[in-house]
């Protein structure tokens, strides 16, 4: 359990905590901190809580996506929102999905998988939806090498 813990602990500290090199998978909008992490479905399913989250078969270009959410001034996580993602592939195909609500190391995170099956730039774009408030969106970047 000890290790699940830490692993989990280790998944959510590298998506939360946006330090200057990573600015480019944190974005502030309306107030909301939105940071994103993405590896490889693989290296997730080395935790059996994120097995347990994830049940779906992936290939080897099958990622893993987590987006954590959080008051951008006090930096207190949000754990209450609907956060979806749209995956625009590099020759123009999307793909939506509502991410599942997750618990790693006691943060709240919202995650997925997705295929990032092309070589080439991807564009992530991230809605989050609270009650009694305008849902926000910001896009990411992310360049996917060949595999």
């Amino acid at each position: 359990m000890g290790r699940q813990l830490r692993s989990a602990a280790l998944i959510a500290a590298a998506v939360l905590i946006a330090t200057p090199a990573s600015a480019e998978h944190r974005k502030v909008v309306d107030g909301i901190a939105i940071n994103i992490g993405v590896v490889p479905a693989a290296q997730m399913r080395a935790d059996a809580y994120e097995r347990s989250m994830h049940r779906e078969a992936g290939t080897s270009a099958t990622h893993h996506v987590v987006v954590g959410v959080a008051d951008a001034q006090s930096g207190a996580p949000i754990g209450d929102a609907q956060v979806t993602l749209e995956l625009v592939d590099p020759r123009g195909g999307t793909l939506r999905k509502a991410l599942e609500r997750g618990n790693a190391g006691g943060f709240p995170d919202y995650s997925g998988l997705f295929r990032f099956g092309w070589s080439g730039a991807y564009k992530l774009r991230v809605t989050v939806a609270r009650a009694g408030a305008e849902p926000v969106t910001s896009t990411f970047a992310w360049t996917q090498d060949a595999y």
